[in-house]
């Protein structure tokens, strides 16, 4: 029996005593301890954000099994790690606010994209009815975080990038949090795999197959495009292809036929109209996949839930919707009974018109940056292909939503995601950036901004970098002016 189970049903009050209490145990010193030593690199070396942000996107992954029939207690220290991994999250969160008042406006005409404006109106709103609905504790606690989260991933990571150097290091920040959860699933199986495998499933750190493979199926295309990236560094393309073939193993473990449907939707919007660049990605990932399979017992059994024909949706969808047309105005102001497995359906639910005019309003921004994006690619040159990635993540993202609930969580990793998606976003539609054809190199990968104020596109030669960032190689400065506004009309 699962005895953590209990955890998963505790109210907001109850959760909050229980991490209180959580304090003074050796876990919980040790948490404060390593939390210190944290706040001392950031304080100290810039470039340790990226793996703070990592740590934080990690953390906000990990949870309790539901499921009442498995054990799901851990191995030492991932179930330590674990018993306290929404204070750390949090914690982790709130250091981040350091590089995000250190960081400079820099060139960026545009932080913000009206999509994340009215992303995190819609938290606001749902935390209000919640408030005034009957979850108080919830609702007022709700607000702060989300206040909180849009300053640092709505505003702060979107200012941390200035550069082509600093998108890639926030897309190696999200591998790096695949990685992560792979090697915990991993360290796991090795010491004890009842405790993670339920049905023939895998459950990993996470709560559920589900969200482990959805995760999964996120960050792998984006392993697949940094592996695939001129001017890589080549121990990233080593861990990148680790990651393809070892992550994409554990995602058919995890029987999740949404996460299939995810990883397939994203790969082909992403390689679409560059398919041989998929093939030294794809050669390189097999390779790691078989080594994996053939020393893992377990993965083929989950293929059978991934043939099933099961329609395990029609039925939540039904209440949802019924719920819904009870209360169409406010909805029921509550997440246990608005939660489901569509997040479009959950709003409509939980909250009425309330909720899905302002969701209505952030589509149709999502949508407007898409057909941008879609517009800009060819000015791109060889980076093009980094358009394609950003619209690949979003739909898949949307497309996500009409099966899960994602879009209604708080501190979890699909929100910090989808932010972060957002805000490069924004980078590459900030009208400060222009990239005149007669100058732009697309066989160049190494393009960057120069720091000093002035911002533009040209070719520059690439270079070795560091850490996260090809510090070396980049854009170089071109000439900024401040009423110009990119033309993506066809050439």
């Amino acid at each position: 029996m699962n005895e953590d189970i209990g955890y998963s049903n505790l109210s907001v009050d109850q959760q909050l005593r229980y991490y209180w209490a959580q304090l003074p145990t050796v876990q919980g010193l040790a948490a404060v301890a390593v939390l210190l030593l944290t706040l001392f690199l950031l304080l100290r070396f810039d470039r340790a954000k990226w793996w703070v942000l990592t740590l934080a996107l990690f953390m906000a992954s990990l949870g309790f099994s539901t499921n009442p029939w498995m054990d799901n207690r851990l191995a030492p220290p991932l179930e330590q790690i674990r018993s306290l991994f929404r204070p750390i999250t949090l914690a982790l969160v709130a250091m981040l606010i350091i590089p995000t008042f250190r960081a400079a406006r820099g060139a960026r005409l545009k932080i913000l994209r009206p999509a994340v404006l009215c992303f995190f109106a819609l938290e606001l709103i749902t935390s209000a009815r919640l408030f005034l609905g009957s979850e108080f504790t919830r609702g007022t606690l709700g607000t702060v975080v989300f206040v909180w989260l849009f300053l640092i991933f709505g505003f702060g990571v979107s200012l941390w990038l200035q550069d082509l150097d600093s998108v890639w290091a926030a897309l190696r920040s999200l591998v790096a949090t695949g990685g992560l959860m792979v090697l915990s699933t991993a360290y796991q199986l090795a010491i004890d795999r009842s405790r993670i495998i339920a049905q023939s499933r895998l459950y990993g750190t996470t709560n559920n197959p589900q969200t482990l493979g959805a995760l999964l199926a996120l960050f792998i295309p984006v392993a697949c495009y940094l592996f695939a990236r001129r001017g890589e560094p080549k121990p990233w393309r080593v861990f990148h292809a680790l990651f393809i073939g070892v992550g994409s193993v554990f995602l058919v473990w995890t029987g999740s036929r949404l996460a299939v449907l995810m990883i397939g939707l994203e790969l082909l919007l992403l390689f679409r109209v560059r398919l041989g660049r998929l093939v030294p990605v794809a050669l390189a990932g097999g390779v790691v996949a078989y080594v994996a399979i053939s020393l893992i017992e377990g993965p083929g059994e989950a293929v059978g839930h991934l043939m099933s024909l099961e329609n395990s949706r029609a039925k939540p969808w039904a209440n949802l919707w019924n719920t819904f047309l009870a209360q169409p105005l406010l909805g029921t102001g509550n997440l246990g009974t608005g939660l489901g497995e569509n997040s479009y359906l959950s709003v409509g639910a939980a909250f009425g018109m309330l909720g899905l005019i302002p969701l209505a309003i952030l589509l149709v921004f999502i949508l407007k940056d898409l057909w941008r994006l879609s517009r800009m690619r060819r000015s791109l040159g060889e980076h093009g292909l980094l358009a394609d990635l950003l619209t690949a993540m979003t739909v898949t993202f949307l497309f996500s939503f009409v099966f899960e609930g994602y879009l209604i969580g708080t501190v979890t990793t699909f929100v910090f995601a989808l932010y972060i998606v957002f805000d490069m976003s924004a980078f590459l539609l900030d009208p400060a950036w222009t990239m005149p054809q007669a100058v732009a190199d697309p066989s160049s990968e190494g393009w960057a901004h120069d720091g000093t104020g002035a911002a533009g596109w040209a070719a520059a030669d690439t270079g070795a970098g560091s850490d996260y960032g090809d510090s070396s190689g980049g854009l170089e400065a071109g000439q900024y002016d401040p009423q110009y506004v990119p033309d993506y009309s066809p050439n």
